[in-house]
């Protein structure tokens, strides 16, 4: 994966706040360092750094960092919805990061293109980690509605980059990632990423007294979803790792932050029709729209050893039903995954976002995202966020 790299000294001047409010943060007029992640037919895709406002110290050379994705139905902008988040966590000390990714569009654009501009963002923010001032380990993916989407793809999804492990157990027996798959179960899954990533290579892995017969099955399942194969040792052994990726099953976020977030695509009543997963002319024959929603789904990929998540969600939410959360709340449980799990009521979709949620709902929200990252070690102390003169009211566009 390459990348066009517009590197400046990043220069501390975050402001720091000590008990701010919604209102001063919107109001506040300090820039975030443009930085070009990608360049995707002749347009540059920037990510705005904004650095963390305590100077570093010789026991602090690196910073967690948070990464926040915008929402808006993959097909509106912008960043700046997120940007009171980027400033109020820089001022507690994080590197934070707003992506800009492109919207699905009539010509050709959909959601799988969303997914790649984020992931190759994070793997941008990853690589640069040192110039940042960024921990590598420490990278957190924020997002509000498909932002949560993306966000949820970026921290369940395989690094693009890794060879995944296709273990032929027994006879009786493959895994995939590690989980125990049916044939019709891993062409699902391996259909959906080959799709997402025609360079993804997949492993197979045969143990020594799988018969023949079993492995070429697994292979032709492989191939009927149109995905790279290649033989490679024996179950439990590493798969090579092109372009210097890490191992095979890491993802590229190291904590999920979801606000009412669309996981699964699929089940949106209003998602039928949406430009986001319209056919495009590499569409394979008799695929439905459901069939590409559903690829896109992170709900479809969760498995163990995800990072730890936090899910915030409206039971009033009309765009995005409750019962979604819910399902990938459990499903998340299922799998022995760390998740912390806020059902919100009377809160409705978009909370987070200012001019949306009300001044409290984004306190709360910002509350609960300050203490989730104290709880993993990434902050100290308490959060600094207060409600404003209006708790109750919706902030005004200026």
């Amino acid at each position: 994966m390459k990348y066009l790299i517009l590197l400046l000294p990043l220069v501390l001047t975050a402001v720091a706040y000590a008990g701010v409010t919604v209102e001063q943060i919107l109001s506040a007029k300090d820039a975030p360092q443009e930085m070009t992640y990608a360049k995707r037919g002749g347009r540059e895709l920037h990510v705005y750094v904004y650095p963390p406002a305590r100077e570093k110290d010789a026991t602090d050379s690196a910073r967690p960092a948070i990464v926040t994705i915008h929402g808006g139905g993959w097909a509106n902008p912008g960043p700046e919805h997120m940007a009171h988040l980027c400033r109020y966590f820089a001022s507690r000390g994080l590197v934070a990061v707003n992506v800009e990714y492109r919207l699905a569009e009539p010509n050709e654009l959909r959601i799988p293109d969303c997914i790649r501009d984020v992931q190759a963002a994070v793997a941008f923010v990853r690589a640069n980690a040192g110039t940042l001032g960024i921990d590598p380990n420490r990278i957190a993916v924020a997002g509000d509605s498909a932002g949560g989407h993306l966000a949820a793809s970026v921290g369940i999804l395989p690094d693009p980059n890794a060879v995944l492990p296709v273990e032929v157990v027994s006879e009786s027996e493959t895994r995939f990632l590690g989980t125990p798959v049916s044939f019709e179960r891993l062409g699902q899954l391996a259909g959906a990423l080959a799709s997402l990533h025609p360079d993804q290579v997949f492993a197979v892995l045969p143990a020594n007294d799988v018969p023949w017969p079993r492995v070429i099955e697994v292979f032709n399942v492989l191939v009927r979803a149109k995905a790279k194969a290649i033989n490679f040792g024996k179950p439990g052994e590493s798969a090579p790792t092109p372009n210097g990726s890490a191992d095979a099953t890491r993802v590229l976020a190291d904590a999920m932050i979801l606000y009412n977030p669309s996981v699964d695509v699929a089940g949106l009543k209003w998602i039928k029709g949406h430009v986001g997963v319209k056919a495009t002319k590499d569409s394979p024959p008799g695929e439905t729209w459901e069939d590409r929603a559903r690829r896109v789904s992170p709900i479809e990929f969760i498995r163990p050893s995800l990072p730890p998540t936090l899910l915030i969600h409206g039971i009033d939410d009309g765009c995005v039903p409750i019962e979604h959360a819910d399902r990938f709340a459990a499903a998340m449980k299922k799998a022995n995954n760390r998740i912390e799990y806020k059902r919100m009521e009377g809160w409705n979709h978009a909370f987070v976002v200012p001019y949306y949620g009300t001044d409290r709902q984004i306190v709360e929200a910002i509350r609960m995202t300050d203490r989730f990252l104290i709880d993993l070690g990434w902050l100290t102390g308490e959060p600094t966020i207060e409600l404003g003169s209006t708790p109750d009211e919706k902030h005004k566009k200026p």
